[in-house]
């Protein structure tokens, strides 16, 4: 008897099928409203800290990359 066999006739049926694709997750609604809104609120936020600071940040990074000697040493 196959082990498959075996375990449906023991009444405990086999967690997956060889060959076949896995079972897609069983996510409510609202999880998935929740997760995409959240998602989004991070991205808009990340947005707008670019636009606001962005170009102090990569004006102060270019300061500091120009005026370290490791820079000047190798140009």
């Amino acid at each position: 008897m196959r082990y498959t066999q075996l375990l449906r006739s023991a009444s405990h049926g086999p967690r997956y099928i060889r060959h076949a694709p896995p079972l897609p997750p069983n996510v409510s609604t609202a999880s998935k409203v929740i997760s995409k809104t959240i998602g989004a609120i991070s991205i808009f936020w990340i947005l707008y800290k670019i636009k606001e600071d962005g170009m102090v940040m990569i004006v102060s990074e270019l300061i500091t990359l120009v005026s370290s000697s490791s820079f000047l040493a190798r140009y």
